[in-house]
């Protein structure tokens, strides 16, 4: 008997109950909804107070190892695209570098400095073919504008001039930005109100986990491996009428006789 008392009591130890979790998190369910709107509204107000918002502007272009002439004189070979492909990378590069941004800086009349355009502008290589998107992030769309316009207007030329017999055309011009680029607000709610959830959550079940109350008698018999005889009411109990009740002796009214 006292063993299997020992191996109830050490199972018990590491035995946690759902139920009353579960239970305990439906009770706290409004405390869960208020915590999620309200650090939702936090982080999306927040968002918008502290957070300056960008836009993109960006232009595609097609680059080869073969100027304009060359290609009117003769077919376009696969040895050609194979070496289009292998320099594209050294286009990127050019893209990039001080004298084309400091150049499309002064055509779009910004005072921006080499390491802020660096920030700002980028170029990638699509899919790995030989078409380079360059995009540029800041923080009005007139100026994101301003200077996409003058990357796309300054690159061709300057591209043909460093790389001797190459070429570049612009595939999809660069367009005014209409939308926000960054931040995404709603994103930004969604995680405040998913992180407010998973607090108030917790918080509940950390504190049904370090209740060590006896709640009732099932409660007794599960952890104590014992039955419940008897039961003490709670004498401070009394009903609205002032009727309070006692142990065998009937209904008896406060102040009156038994």
């Amino acid at each position: 008997m006292n063993e299997e008392q020992n191996r109830r009591e050490n199972s018990d130890e590491v035995e946690i109950d759902l139920l009353p979790l579960l239970k305990a998190l439906w009770k706290g369910a409004w405390l869960i909804v208020t915590a999620a709107l309200l650090a939702g509204s936090i982080f999306y107000l927040g968002t918008k107070a502290f957070i300056t918002p960008t836009y993109q502007a960006s232009f595609t272009a097609y680059v080869n190892n073969r100027t304009a002439s060359t290609e009117s004189t003769s077919t376009l070979t696969s040895s050609d695209l194979t070496a289009a492909k292998s320099l594209v990378y050294t286009y990127v590069q050019i893209l990039t570098g001080r004298t084309v941004l400091e150049s499309a800086a002064a055509e779009a009349g910004v005072d921006y400095t080499y390491t802020e355009m660096s920030e700002y502008v980028s170029a990638d290589v699509v899919d790995d073919t030989e078409i380079i998107e360059v995009t540029v992030t800041v923080d009005s769309p007139e100026t994101a504008l301003a200077l996409a316009e003058a990357m796309a207007d300054i690159t061709p030329g300057y591209i043909s001039e460093i790389v001797e017999g190459s070429s570049m055309q612009i595939i999809d011009a660069p367009v005014l930005p209409t939308s926000i680029y960054s931040p995404n607000y709603l994103r930004n709610a969604v995680i405040g109100a998913f992180l407010g959830a998973v607090l108030a959550a917790a918080a509940i079940v950390l504190r049904e986990l370090l209740d060590d109350t006896v709640k009732d008698e099932q409660e007794i018999e599960k952890r104590f491996g014992v039955s419940v005889v008897g039961v003490i009411p709670d004498l401070a109990s009394v009903d609205k009428q002032g009727y309070g009740y006692g142990y065998g002796y009937g209904q008896k009214r406060k102040g009156g006789a038994e």
